[in-house]
């Protein structure tokens, strides 16, 4: 039986974080990734990310789920 690898990944919700690609990155790895990303309301986006229709940790996810089309990508939120 092999490991399950799970990957935390903080400040993941900015469209030009650091956190982002690493999470991109651990999931193309094989890695369960957890997110958590800045909470803010979008009208406190910037406009590249208002222009974009950035989404927060929620854009993260759908990146996340095209290519891993085979497996469950959820966005869970406290």
């Amino acid at each position: 039986m092999g490991w399950l690898k799970v990957a935390i990944v903080t400040g993941a919700g900015r469209m030009r974080s650091i956190g982002r690609p690493i999470a991109v990155e651990m999931a193309r790895a094989g890695c369960m990734v957890v997110l958590t990303g800045t909470g803010r309301p979008q009208d406190q986006y910037p406009e590249d990310e208002k222009a974009a229709g950035w989404r927060d940790i929620d854009s993260v996810v759908d990146e996340i789920r095209a290519f891993r089309r085979h497996r469950s990508a959820r966005l869970c939120l406290g």
